[in-house]
């Protein structure tokens, strides 16, 4: 054999050494991993920070996509105040296993407290341009943006993700917070709406934003009932849409929508809305409202002790 096909020999048999090597550190040990792990928090619990870190070390070299390796190691280095150190381990981390979201969101948290703008903005572009199909990651490098950039440019990232992924909705609820946290409270009004579903879904959610708003800004949520009293609806977005109002103070329209959504219920379901209804309305001083729900109530009551005791609310809401 020549010296150029004995070099070459060599140089494929290098080669698919280390790949195989490369392979064989992705390889799922468990027991391995488990005994490092155990070893390496022992070490920890004794106060040996340097033993725990070497040992994991040791573990991120052998099984370099060890996520719980790489979060113990991490804890490590932040306990010594060296969390930058963790950053060759998670570059090594993506260059195996480039579509794996726990190293990229570790880089991101790391940058954001280091203040490292730029290597911020760059970790983000690169998982985005690789992971564009991925809510996950515009989500993540939303967060980390408004930590240290700003509300303005999380929101480029999630307006990014809606437009690349073609979901109209998506982000709805994240992209609210970020209008209300710029004063724009119209537009976040606007994107809580796309939240609640026909099922009434997220309701909850919107509502304690709504709560949160200035008394001032509480208005502005009329759009917002509209939408959800606007035909064809669903009697989930319409009772929604009663407790907005509720919260919001809006009492006409709180009637409005509490008239409609009757015309859907029955039985214990109705009784359930009127009698949470009256009590919402009496914790946000809205007198009129419970009482309308306490008159509905009586209607159906079951009996003449139901009515008496409903009569007696009625009596006492009217002189508020």
């Amino acid at each position: 054999m020549s010296i150029q096909s004995r070099v070459w020999v060599l140089a494929c048999v290098t080669g698919l050494t280390f790949h195989v090597g490369t392979l064989l550190a992705q390889v799922d040990d468990s027991p391995l991993e488990g005994r490092f792990l155990r070893n390496a928090a022992r070490q920890e619990s004794q106060g040996d920070l340097l033993g725990a870190e070497s040992i994991l070390m040791e573990l991120m070299e052998a099984r370099p996509t060890s996520t719980g390796g790489l979060f113990a190691l991490e804890r490590v280095l932040r306990a010594q105040s060296r969390i930058r150190d963790i950053l060759p381990v998670v570059e090594r981390y993506e260059e195996i296993d480039p579509e794996a979201a726990a190293p990229r969101i570790l880089a991101l948290r790391i940058y954001s407290e280091l203040g490292a703008r730029d290597e911020l903005e760059a970790a983000a572009d690169a998982w985005l341009n690789l992971s564009g199909s991925t809510p996950e990651a515009y989500r993540e490098v939303s967060r980390a943006l408004l930590n240290l950039v700003g509300p303005e440019r999380a929101l480029d990232a999630l307006k990014r993700g809606r437009r690349e992924m073609g979901e109209p909705s998506l982000f709805a609820l994240e992209m609210g917070d970020l209008f209300r946290d710029m004063g724009l409270i119209e537009e976040a009004v606007l994107e809580w709406t796309e939240v609640i579903g026909k099922d009434g879904a997220q309701a909850s959610a919107v509502l304690r934003r709504v709560g949160e708003l200035e008394d001032d800004d509480k208005g502005l949520v009329k759009p917002m009932l509209d939408e959800l009293g606007r035909q064809p609806t669903t009697a989930a977005r319409l009772r929604a849409g009663t407790r907005i109002a509720t919260e919001a103070g809006l009492v006409e329209d709180a009637l409005r929508l509490g008239r409609a959504v009757l015309d859907d219920l029955s039985g214990q379901v109705r009784r359930g809305f009127l009698t949470a209804l009256a009590k919402q309305a009496e914790d946000e001083d809205g007198a009129e409202l419970a009482l309308w729900a306490y008159e509905e109530l009586r209607e159906q009551a079951a009996d003449q002790a139901e009515t008496r005791a409903l009569d007696h609310r009625i009596s006492v809401t009217a002189l508020v």
